[in-house]
């Protein structure tokens, strides 16, 4: 969890479209950190909720297994009827309950329709069109995030039959983070990388993780892999139960490990955490590579683009280059900057 993690929210939290616009959106590259540094107080405050909730249903819950028992059919549904049990005596707990989710739900959703219409807009509708007015590309935003935003309503009806929602999403976002994650490692951390050196890193993370994720689901699918998690068993629940002995054999966990019935290789058994190193380190096998036999002099190389511990290695005219990332600091007013932080943020 801990080294998983680590690299799954470096992608996220460093390196993501979203992420990348709350900076881009503030004037200052010490509002751009307090932005980050708010963001994962937040994050960690609300994982760290989620934690503890799923600790407080298996303490529940573990001696009476509502799927054995077919109370719910998913895991997912165990939370809901947590609360139902919690507040059954309380008038409008759960209510307040299902309206605190949808209320997260459409705030999260909100933020990345928002981001994936600006990116779309960045990079494709403005290289085929760029002569339009505001008023026309505010519509068009608009419109391409109600398309994605109808593919995602019909998208749950595919998704609600997959299981675990968390794992495939993971998943899925490891093909493309890792390579995300290998391209901003790599251009910040190596003076001495090139062009095809990323973009060949890239395209090779992004086939070799999509053919390992597709790869790794289709057994997990076929049950030839099964993360059975921790113990639970029926021992504590009341009344007689005949039948749900017979389904508790296939929800008695071993622990966290994960079970194989030998017919894939070890290497499927990746957990899901690790894919965004994974992709980054196949980007690193290749790049570097590439990179050293298709280098430029680093004389043409803009210091701006190397993190400050390793401006060194650069020669020493660029050393004494200004390396501002925000020119905005010394170009514009204390009012100016404060103008341009709104315009950007609307």
């Amino acid at each position: 969890m801990l080294l998983g993690c680590t690299f799954t929210l470096l992608a996220y939290q460093a390196c993501s479209p979203g992420t990348i616009q709350r900076f881009i959106a503030v004037p200052t590259q010490l509002a751009a950190k307090r932005v980050i540094m708010w963001s994962t107080a937040g994050f960690i405050g609300m994982n760290t909720l989620a934690v503890l909730v799923g600790l407080i249903l298996y303490a529940r819950y573990h001696h009476c297994d509502p799927i054995a028992t077919q109370k719910v059919k998913f895991s997912g549904q165990l939370l809901p009827m947590f609360v139902m049990e919690l507040g059954a005596q309380i008038p409008g707990f759960s209510g307040l309950f299902i309206a605190g989710v949808f209320s997260a739900a459409l705030s999260t959703m909100s933020a990345g329709l928002n981001t994936a219409a600006g990116t779309v807009y960045e990079d494709f509708v403005l290289r085929i069109h760029s002569q339009h007015s505001d008023s026309a590309g505010a519509l068009i935003v608009k419109l391409i995030a109600l398309v994605f935003g109808i593919a995602s309503v019909l998208l749950v009806f595919f998704v609600s039959k997959l299981g675990g929602i968390l794992q495939l999403a993971l998943s899925l976002l490891g093909v493309t983070h890792g390579a995300i994650l290998f391209l901003f490692t790599f251009g910040m951390f190596f003076p001495w990388g090139s062009t095809k050196g990323a973009l060949s890193g890239a395209a090779a993370s992004l086939a070799v993780m999509a053919f390992f994720v597709v790869r790794a689901q289709v057994a997990i699918a076929h049950r030839h892999i099964q993360f059975p998690g921790k113990s639970l068993s029926i021992d504590g629940c009341e009344g007689a139960l005949n039948m749900t002995h017979l389904l508790i054999s296939s929800h008695t966990g071993i622990g966290s490990q994960t079970w194989s019935d030998g017919s894939e290789p070890k290497i499927y058994q990746l957990s899901y955490l690790y894919y965004n190193l994974l992709g980054a380190l196949v980007g690193f096998l290749v790049g570097i590579p590439v990179s050293i036999f298709t280098r430029a002099p680093l004389g043409d190389l803009d210091p701006r683009l190397i993190v400050p511990q390793l401006r060194w290695l650069l020669p020493l005219k660029h050393k004494k280059r200004p390396s501002k990332v925000f020119p905005m600091d010394d170009d514009v007013t204390a009012s100016d900057s404060r103008e341009m932080a709104c315009v950007m943020s609307m």
